[in-house]
């Protein structure tokens, strides 16, 4: 049996962090590459958008900092988070890209769009969890609001997906 590693509320929130980060560069240059007005407009929104989460989680990081504020997450959700965390598909695309040597301008609006459509389930699905599992206001008052425009995001893409396939 392995151990996981104890979790704690500033990890999950540096994790989050690094997946707005991420959201962000892959947005922005997906809107870089986009013909299409309706798509290179989206993109850039939720690039905007994930800078704006992103400075939240910095916000919140800073707020959270001091060991006796940071809460440790039950042992039986630190596997889950650990895995939330490690799956982030923007890393993934973006490592994948990388490793052959391949520019993200490469990605195809489709493909594009049914990235962003993962990485937004991804987030929210992350943000649900660390809504669940901690018991500090502010945070889960900052994590309610971000999974409201999430679930906007997610909804916003699938539309735009719908769109594009059906012209």
């Amino acid at each position: 049996m392995t151990t996981t590693k104890q979790i704690t509320l500033h990890d999950i929130l540096g994790a989050a962090l690094v997946n707005e980060t991420l959201g962000a560069k892959f947005y922005a240059a997906m809107a870089g590459n986009a013909e299409e007005e309706d798509v290179r407009d989206i993109f850039h929104k939720l690039a905007e958008e994930e800078k704006e989460h992103r400075h939240l989680f910095q916000t919140l990081i800073e707020q959270h900092k001091n060991g006796s504020e940071n809460g440790t997450i039950p042992d039986n959700k630190s596997a889950y988070f650990k895995f939330l965390a490690d799956s982030n598909i923007f890393a993934t695309i973006i490592e994948a890209f990388k490793q052959r040597d391949q520019e993200l301008s490469d990605i195809g609006p489709k493909d594009a769009l049914s990235i962003g459509i993962q990485a937004e389930k991804d987030s929210i699905l992350l943000y649900q969890e660390l809504f669940s599992s901690t018991a500090d206001d502010s945070v889960k008052e900052a994590i309610s609001k971000l999974l409201e425009e999430e679930k906007i995001h997610l909804l916003e893409l699938r539309q735009q997906l719908e769109d594009f396939q059906s012209n």
